[in-house]
Order: C-alpha cells, then sequence, then structure tokens
C-alpha cells in the first residue's frame, strides 16, 4: 500500500522538482540545492557507491518541523515513520528516473518521526555493499509454558 501511495505522491512532486529526464548527477544535485521551500532545499552528497540525501522540512509557528507527506499535511493521519519509507521511495524514484543512475537501496537515517531531528536524512546505495557485519543474532523467545495439568479420563 505505501509503495503505490510513494509513487503517486512521488509523481505529483516532480511537478514542481523541475527536473529533467536524463540530467547529468550534478545538474540534478544543483537543481534540488536551489529547491525553494517547502519543496527544497535538498542537499546531496556522494562518497562513492554512497548518496547522503537531506531535506529540511518547514517548520510550523512553534518551530517543529512539518511533515510533508500529504497524508500528514491534510490531517489524514498523524505523521509517523513508516511515513519516511514513502519518502525513502521518492529519493530512489527522483534518482533513478532523472539521472538514470540505478539505486540498490535506500534508508531512512532520520527525520522529525522517526528521531525527533529537524530533517529527513536518507543514505542511498547505489549498489549492494560488498561487505556488512552480520546482524546480532536474536534472542530466542521463551515460549509461555504449557498447563502441566493433565485430564483424567473416565
Amino acid at each position: 500500500m505505501l509503495m503505490k501511495m510513494s509513487k503517486a505522491c512521488s509523481d505529483q512532486a516532480k511537478m514542481v522538482l523541475d527536473c529533467k529526464p536524463g540530467m547529468s548527477w550534478e545538474a540534478y544535485k544543483k537543481q534540488m540545492a536551489a529547491l525553494a521551500p517547502p519543496f527544497g532545499p535538498r542537499k546531496i552528497t556522494q562518497v562513492g557507491d554512497i548518496v547522503h540525501w537531506t531535506y529540511v522540512p518547514p517548520k510550523d509557528k512553534e518551530g517543529r518541523p512539518i511533515c510533508q507527506c500529504p497524508l500528514a499535511m491534510f490531517g489524514m493521519m498523524k505523521g509517523r515513520p513508516e511515513l519516511c519509507g514513502c519518502s525513502a521511495n521518492s529519493v530512489r524514484a527522483y534518482i533513478e528516473e532523472y539521472t538514470n543512475k540505478k539505486v540498490d537501496s535506500v534508508e531512512t537515517l532520520g527525520s522529525p518521526q522517526v528521531d525527533g531531528t529537524d530533517e529527513c536524512r536518507f543514505l542511498v546505495h547505489l549498489k549492494p555493499s560488498r561487505f556488512t557485519t552480520a546482524k546480532p543474532e536474536a534472542k530466542p523467545v521463551k515460549k509461555a509454558k504449557a498447563s502441566t495439568r493433565r485430564r483424567k479420563s473416565k
């Protein structure tokens, strides 16, 4: 469901980003950095096959970041971390469509909804990681003890 919503949302946002398919990576970064609020600016830096993509959302009168997800903006639901997954999908769509770069994955590093920071931060992997550490093994879940009483047969 969120994948379909993020596709619709990113398609709508593309109209205001004024990017064109086939842009060079440098032209794309420059365009995204020049966007006026509430659509930008967006800071994009790259180290090898890793891209740090940051967006600073506008703030309300109390100085709190305003979630830019239409579902939150129009009061259909409160901002929540799951909505940041939609934004991560949109980041992928923008990069792939405008620059013709293939994106392996996008991680949400932080956002007002995820960890209370003032900016939305994503880590874009253009290629799969060559080496990652193993995840710690999950601790086994203790099962509830079965009743020790046995029914007497008649």
